[in-house]
């Protein structure tokens, strides 16, 4: 391990002393630690490096962006209340890095959304949803997968997710879980207008295509960067041509992050 940048929500309570507690680290065992501003101009070899997410989930999305363009592995440390991406508590921080130091982690390889609209790229972790500016009004989604019409969605919106991203959005508007490393995508939509209009799981080598034809439709990525979309313009989704790479430990899985946090499989009469 060379050198670890962080990502500080400085409006989480103990936010500074998980950087104190993160620099302390780093001082006794050799390693190099920077703020990840520090990445735009860095002249180091990268190699062995990686970042660190100290925040929730929100601040884990914002700094993904930047983890994947520099092809560095990334990990979640919560300070917040839920935190399901960054799973990784405050108080393990010193043991999952001496983890990472003995090589006792994997990376788990997750396909990432993305879209181009009027010149400008969006890029998904979780999801890509599409829906009306109006939240009184539906917005009506003609549905393309691989250049076929597959359905015309009347519906709040549709969210277009990642196997990641099915327990954040999706999950709430319906959509099932989906193990993060299966090659896919999951259309959901958000309060259908009929019954029959369901999620739908597709191979992640699939064109999806959204065209509004409503005046009303606006476009966002991880509920972050949000753009309009013209009525009857097309927007194409694809995987994006680089995966995020996201450090995890074999002591805890999917279905323990599940039990924690959403107390899945839980009798709510007992």
């Amino acid at each position: 391990m060379k050198s670890i940048f962080y990502f500080l929500n400085k409006q989480k309570k103990g936010c500074l002393d998980a950087v104190d507690l993160l620099k302390m680290w780093c001082n006794k065992n050799g390693v190099e630690v920077y703020p990840i501003e520090k990445l735009k101009n860095f002249k180091g070899d990268l190699k062995d490096s990686f970042v660190i997410s100290l925040g929730g989930d929100g601040t884990m999305l914002s700094v993904a962006k930047t983890a994947i363009k520099y092809s560095l592995p990334i990990m979640g440390v919560n300070l917040g209340s839920l935190g399901f991406l960054s799973n990784i508590r405050e108080s393990e921080l010193l043991l999952r890095l001496d983890m990472i130091k003995n090589g006792k982690f994997y990376l788990q390889m997750c396909n990432l959304l993305s879209t181009k609209i009027k010149g400008k790229e969006l890029i998904g972790l979780n999801d890509i949803v599409m829906k009306s500016f109006d939240i009184h009004r539906m917005i009506k989604i003609k549905l393309f997968l691989d250049d076929k019409e597959i359905s015309t969605i009347s519906a709040d919106g549709v969210i277009i997710s990642t196997p990641l991203g099915s327990t954040a959005y999706s999950l709430a508007a319906g959509g099932p879980i989906v193990y993060p490393d299966i090659d896919a995508f999951l259309i959901t939509p958000i309060c259908p207008h009929l019954l029959v209009q369901r999620p739908i799981l597709v191979k992640s080598s699939s064109k999806i295509t959204l065209v509004p034809i409503s005046k009303n439709a606006i476009i966002s990525a991880d509920s972050q960067k949000v753009l309009k979309v013209s009525e009857n313009e097309k927007v194409v989704l694809s995987n994006y041509s680089k995966k995020i790479k996201i450090i995890k430990f074999k002591d805890f899985d999917l279905f323990d992050i599940l039990k924690e946090k959403f107390h899945l499989g839980k009798d709510p009469r007992i």
